[in-house]
């Protein structure tokens, strides 16, 4: 299931950066993408995590996806994670 998703600017960096690397940083951010699963990727939920990547706005340039805390991988969750790596 799908835990939390945000784009990279939103969590705050614990890394204190110098004023020029943080402007740039902080825009390169902004093209990020994260979603975080939990519980079982099964078949009877694993369209609803991706669903969540066709909206995606078309400056995202990352998409990364946290699957540490899925304790389960069904076939079609690891058929379907296959066709997201070809599609991005």
């Amino acid at each position: 299931m799908l835990r939390s998703h945000f784009m990279g600017a939103e969590p705050p960096s614990r890394r204190a950066y110098p004023s020029t690397h943080e402007r740039l940083l902080q825009a390169l951010r902004a093209c990020i993408h994260v979603q975080e699963l939990d519980d079982a990727l099964i078949f009877a939920n694993v369209e609803r995590p991706f669903g969540e990547v066709d909206p995606l706005p078309p400056d995202v340039r990352v998409f990364a996806l946290n699957i540490r805390r899925v304790s389960t991988l069904g076939d079609s969750g690891a058929v379907r994670l296959d066709q997201l790596a070809l599609r991005l």
